[in-house]
């Protein structure tokens, strides 16, 4: 008797594991490129987060340019809380070389930032993204875009955008992190 009731706790203890901690995991948030209308012209790209709960969140794009590979400067570009009510459970954002500035997008509205990055050289600019869906987390940084510029007479390195491990390969890059904190419940 004791043996069978082993063998039976044995097996319903795993399972009831399983099913108690499938029910607590909740959607993974991910950022995709998008194909969308909101796009503006030039060079960069927009992507798409989601799910997100119906919460208040504080959203933070920022740039940090290195030269040679070692930090130089920081850009903090936007910084802002928005509400995600009803129906709506994604977020829309976009970066943008416009000219000399960054265009940085909030669900289709776009600011420009001016930054020197683009007037260092002529040697042509190499922008990398995120092309595949990839998991965030809340309140970490994640790079969505890195701007590109080579050594003189030299080719501009398109960078692995997953890390900073191709740094000092260009003259100068310029990484546009985006950071998401989830605010309060509504």
């Amino acid at each position: 008797m004791k043996k069978l009731f082993l063998i039976l706790l044995l097996i319903i203890l795993p399972i009831s594991f399983v099913v108690c901690s499938s029910v607590n995991i909740k959607d993974k948030i991910t950022i995709n490129k998008e194909n969308s209308n909101l796009s503006m012209v030039g060079m960069g790209t927009d992507y798409n987060i989601s799910p997100l709960d119906r919460s208040k969140y504080g959203i933070q794009i920022y740039a940090k340019e290195y030269n040679y590979g070692e930090l130089k400067e920081k850009h903090n570009l936007l910084k802002t809380s928005i509400k995600l009510e009803n129906n709506i459970n994604d977020l829309h954002i976009g970066v943008f070389q416009n000219d000399k500035n960054i265009s940085v997008g909030l669900d289709g509205s776009y600011l420009d930032f001016p930054v020197n990055f683009f007037n260092k050289s002529d040697n042509g600019t190499a922008l990398s993204v995120l092309d595949i869906e990839k998991e965030i987390e809340l309140n970490k940084e994640i790079p969505i875009a890195i701007y590109s510029i080579g050594k003189k007479d030299e080719s501009t390195y398109a960078m692995n955008i997953d890390g900073n491990d191709d740094l000092g390969l260009n003259e100068n890059d310029l990484i546009i992190y985006l950071k998401i904190n989830k605010v309060g419940d509504m």
